[in-house]
């Protein structure tokens, strides 16, 4: 989530930046929302601070014999009063949570600007392209059965067998074997993550129609990037840390065509 400090101090620079990527930030909107927020704030901690003088002062008569019924009820009117300023300001912060949530990250100063892939610049390019009289990857993918994935499972599945099975399997050792060398630490992950991991990583509340929810706190997680992230939620990471290089395998779970 984008750092509500520096959204408050810097919002102009920020909508800038946001520009560069395609997000128009409504800073309108949230200069309202900030704005209601800092007001049913203040008018919380008043009547806090109410409620605590006037509980002095019933205690004071409670303890000397006075009649204290008035002002008992002038108590319970604040009591009325805080109750439902307290679900006003909740309400307004979860919307001030989803306006947040739903901002990309800041690019930073040297990425391109760009609003799709077809903008994208060529860092660099690794290896030379060969040719050699393997099997094509299309004619490999109509080696996939989708008619018994469909039987098993349902439409947009695939069941592979025999030598594309094991071709598979080699292809995972292999990516796992390269990233180890190149200092990569291997995890095998759950594949299942709450909530506040896919917040954490970006994927709620925005693409929540392309998760698989088994449950209102658990999700079929879409990419291993998801687990592999929130090892380091809630943790303040030293630069001299940096980078931090991880792997998995994981099945990816989206349900999103295509």
């Amino acid at each position: 989530m984008i750092d509500l400090k520096n959204l408050r101090e810097n919002i102009n620079a920020v909508r800038d930046s946001l520009h560069r990527r395609g997000y128009e930030l409504d800073v309108k909107k949230f200069q309202t929302l900030d704005a209601n927020r800092k007001e049913l704030q203040v008018n919380v901690e008043n009547l806090q601070s109410s409620r605590k003088k006037l509980s002095e002062e019933f205690g004071k008569l409670k303890a000397s014999g006075s009649d204290s019924s008035s002002l008992k009820e002038e108590i319970d009117n604040v009591n009325s009063d805080l109750k439902k300023e307290n679900v006003l300001l909740n309400s307004l912060l979860d919307s001030i949570n989803a306006f947040l949530l739903d901002i990309p990250n800041i690019p930073d100063e040297t990425t391109p600007d760009g609003t799709n892939e077809s903008q994208n610049v060529l860092i660099k390019k690794v290896g030379k392209i060969t040719s050699t009289n393997t099997i094509d990857h299309i004619d490999l993918t109509k080696k996939i059965d989708t008619d018994l994935a469909a039987k098993l499972a349902g439409s947009r599945f695939a069941v592979i067998k025999g030598s594309l099975a094991k071709l598979q399997r080699a292809l995972i050792s292999f990516m796992l074997d390269v990233a180890q060398k190149n200092g990569y630490e291997e995890y095998y992950l759950p594949y299942m993550a709450n909530r506040d991991s896919l917040i954490g990583t970006g994927n709620l509340p925005k693409f929540e129609e392309d998760l698989f929810k088994t449950s209102e706190n658990l999700f079929l997680i879409p990419t291993a990037e998801v687990p592999l992230t929130n090892i380091y939620r809630d943790e303040l990471i030293n630069e001299d840390q940096l980078p931090i290089k991880l792997t998995s395998h994981t099945p990816c779970f989206r349900s999103e065509a295509g």
